[in-house]
């Protein structure tokens, strides 16, 4: 059975829930550099949910009970966040998992990699050493999604919205709700 991260797998209501929460999410404003941790609290809040609303197929698990595994890669901006948004969640009956990868095979492990700013630089080796893995690659620099990674934050009017590069998660065999996309401005590699 796939996992079913929309609310599919029996679980409606989830669905739902991270649908509001994202629709919330994209009307907050986003906090100014004064107060980063917001910031990355309300990224954590995208992570779990794009989580929620993206299906990876069986095979991108060891296993019908394997955790989903989202990982920051390098240096972790969330500063224990994205530990908390996650601690006691579950998707389609698999619990998630926080964990931290420093080198490019590393996040071949896991299911979601946010690449923060100060990683950029290494982002080609990454997508590289990532290949055709089950990976959804989630960025937050300017023309991310352009290069490669399926999902990026940007800033709109002082806003925390995100892009959406279908190809690339399409690439990564990772299917992403409808609702999903149209809460996205959609782009394509560059």
């Amino acid at each position: 059975m796939s996992t079913h991260a929309d609310g599919r797998s029996g679980s409606g209501r989830r669905g739902r829930f991270a649908l509001a929460l994202l629709l919330l999410c994209a009307w907050i404003p986003s906090a100014g550099a004064e107060d980063a941790a917001q910031e990355y609290e309300l990224k954590a809040a995208f992570l779990l949910n794009f989580a929620r609303l993206v299906e990876w197929p069986d095979s991108a698990f060891e296993s019908p009970a394997a955790p989903i595994r989202i990982a920051v890669f390098g240096d972790d901006p969330f500063r224990g966040a994205l530990d908390r948004v996650l601690e006691g969640q579950k998707v389609a009956d698999r619990p998630l998992e926080s964990i931290r990868v420093h080198a490019a095979d590393e996040a071949r492990r896991c299911h979601v990699v946010f690449v923060p700013r100060s990683e950029t630089e290494r982002f080609g080796a990454l997508r590289k050493a990532l290949g055709g893995a089950q990976v959804l690659l989630v960025g937050e620099t300017k023309n991310l999604a352009e290069r490669g990674a399926a999902i990026n934050f940007y800033r709109e009017g002082g806003r925390l919205r995100f892009e959406i590069n279908r190809s690339v998660a399409e690439r990564a065999q990772l299917k992403v709700s409808s609702r999903l996309l149209r809460l996205a401005r959609i782009v394509d590699e560059g």
